[in-house]
């Protein structure tokens, strides 16, 4: 506004007042139409979320350039609310694959690799091995128990491998899916909801996961409370 001060003279003093209404009128509905978006995706998640978003995009013709910066900046964070859901139900699915191929828990891979190393499982003080130790101990468990009398592998020996082949990424990072999903589901429900409800991010999720690792069952329940 300071260039058009300077221009503002006694003749052109009542144009130069309309072009600062206009420009303040322009500011402020930007931001208030940022407010009503914001306040109107607030607390919707999942797929009412990303219907919701579509919505507003379908009333602008799909144009996202006709959406202000700020209002720009509310749908990004709308559609990573939307990524959250979807990460949840990812994990929430792959954890029902698990159960159904009888992929152990975390604490079950635990126990297992103590009992095969002659130590006392309930005098561990529920030291649990970190989330990667975790991926890996169930694997390992995974294929041990699922041997057939005949020395050939039950097809539920190989469930990261599949997970991997549909994902296309590689079978550690599978494990790591498998075991994730599986401790969530068993052990960290509310951090699951969280995440579905765009509540946590991945990240945080994660964060969660690494730092009760080494928590036993009771006390990573408690976490929750």
């Amino acid at each position: 506004m300071a260039s058009l001060t300077l221009l503002s003279t006694p003749d052109n003093h009542h144009l130069f007042r309309r072009v600062e209404f206009a420009e303040n009128w322009w500011v402020h509905s930007g931001l208030a139409a940022e407010e009503e978006l914001a306040q109107a995706l607030a607390d919707l998640a999942g797929l009412d979320l990303a219907t919701a978003v579509q919505e507003r995009l379908a009333s602008r013709a799909g144009d996202l350039g006709r959406f202000s910066d700020a209002e720009q900046l509310v749908l990004v964070e709308a559609w990573d609310r939307v990524g959250c859901w979807v990460a949840a139900q990812q994990r929430s699915t792959i954890a029902a694959f698990a159960a159904h191929r009888g992929y152990p828990t975390h604490d079950q891979a635990h126990t297992h690799e103590l009992e095969e190393s002659g130590a006392d499982p309930s005098a561990d003080g529920g030291e649990n091995t970190d989330s990667a130790g975790g991926a890996a101990a169930a694997r390992a468990f995974a294929r041990k128990s699922t041997t057939r009398r005949d020395g050939a592998l039950a097809p539920d020996a190989y469930a990261a491998d599949e997970l991997a082949a549909v994902l296309h990424i590689s079978v550690r990072a599978a494990e790591g899916l498998l075991s994730d999903a599986v401790d969530l589901s068993a052990h960290l429900p509310q951090t699951l909801t969280a995440l579905a409800q765009g509540k946590l991010t991945v990240a945080g999720v994660r964060a969660v996961l690494d730092e009760t690792a080494v928590l036993d069952p009771g006390d990573r329940a408690k976490v929750e409370d």
